[in-house]
């Protein structure tokens, strides 16, 4: 192909061919979710086989950088990388490739910019960490990788078309699920998964002189120490934690929940009794036995079956799925 040395593409061939992200296209676009590759999500290429995909995306993918000057094709294989265990001989392979392709490469100008965050994004990281903190040997990880090819794919079509009452009603039982998912396996639910966190990823020993303090996670197969906020986690290692004596402080509420005046005002001015039982099938509740009658009398019995039951994060979270552009804080 023109522009890209023919002994480099013969390679990038051979190693791509093997990779399982191109095994058919609905598994080459689940790669495109990865926020480095966001500027090209909306064009991902396809293929009747995994040789025509491979070549697709090369061609594609090989003249195009980021708003920053990085090659595209390079971004494409630090993500396959990252799928990969640093001890894999195919980690190896792609980090080679990464090597010459890098050093060929005059860093083009630019021809796409990076995506701009929306209301949408937070999603889409969340998704990554749950993918993350899950890993693969994680006997739910597949069912997690569906629903992250049904959300990038609502997501899509929601950035490329607009959204509508089935766009949103299909994301909200998509995070309901989600929200189920992340409950059961990492006792949080999905919406907190998307604030930005620092992770420390050891990828086996580490020796740090002294104690490490993060706000995120800590990621390590050794015996680790951790002073700080973070959470550890360990593959049933030692892991010794130091946390800060809390002086027996009360517990603050959350500050993300808004009154019950303010949040009975939204539902009530935002939404339509169709929407209300929409959300309603989002955070687990059964429409059709709230008391009340009338909008104002479901929305009012849904926020207290919500502070009863402990599922107001689970509200909220569905709220600001269905409408995006409120203030939900």
């Amino acid at each position: 192909m023109a522009g890209i040395d023919p002994d480099l593409n013969r390679q990038l061939m051979a190693t791509l061919r093997r990779c399982d992200a191109f095994a058919s296209n609905a598994e080459l676009r689940v790669v495109f979710v990865d926020e480095r590759l966001s500027p090209w999500a909306y064009n991902v290429p396809e293929g009747e086989s995994t040789a025509g995909r491979v070549q697709a995306t090369i061609a594609f993918l090989y003249d195009k950088a980021n708003a920053q000057g990085q090659n595209a094709l390079v971004l494409l294989l630090q993500v396959l990388q990252d799928r990969y265990d640093p001890d894999d001989a195919y980690y190896g392979e792609l980090g080679a490739l990464i090597g010459k392709l890098g050093a060929t490469s005059s860093s083009p100008s630019p021809t796409a910019s990076s995506v701009a965050a929306d209301p949408y994004t937070p999603y889409e990281t969340a998704m990554q960490t749950l993918l993350a903190r899950l890993g693969k040997a994680h006997p739910r990880y597949n069912e997690a990788l569906i629903y992250q090819q049904r959300l990038a794919e609502n997501l899509q079509g929601t950035r490329l078309f607009g959204d509508t009452e089935t766009r949103r009603a299909e994301r909200a039982e998509i995070l309901a699920r989600l929200n189920t998912l992340t409950m059961a396996t990492l006792n949080t639910v999905f919406s907190e998964l998307g604030s930005t966190a620092t992770t420390i990823n050891t990828g086996g020993g580490a020796y740090v002189g002294g104690n490490v303090t993060t706000g995120g996670d800590f990621v390590g197969r050794d015996k680790i120490t951790i002073i700080g906020d973070g959470n550890v986690i360990g593959n049933h290692n030692q892991v010794a934690v130091n946390k800060p004596a809390t002086t027996g402080q009360t517990p603050t509420t959350p500050a993300a929940l808004p009154d019950r005046v303010r949040l009975l005002s939204l539902l009530t001015r935002h939404f339509s009794l169709d929407e209300l039982n929409t959300l309603c099938f989002a955070v687990g509740v059964n429409y059709d036995e709230l008391g009340g009658s009338g909008l104002t009398g479901k929305a009012r019995e849904l926020i207290g079956y919500c502070e009863r039951h402990a599922c107001m994060p689970a509200l909220l979270n569905a709220g600001k799925t269905l409408r995006p552009e409120l203030d939900w804080s």
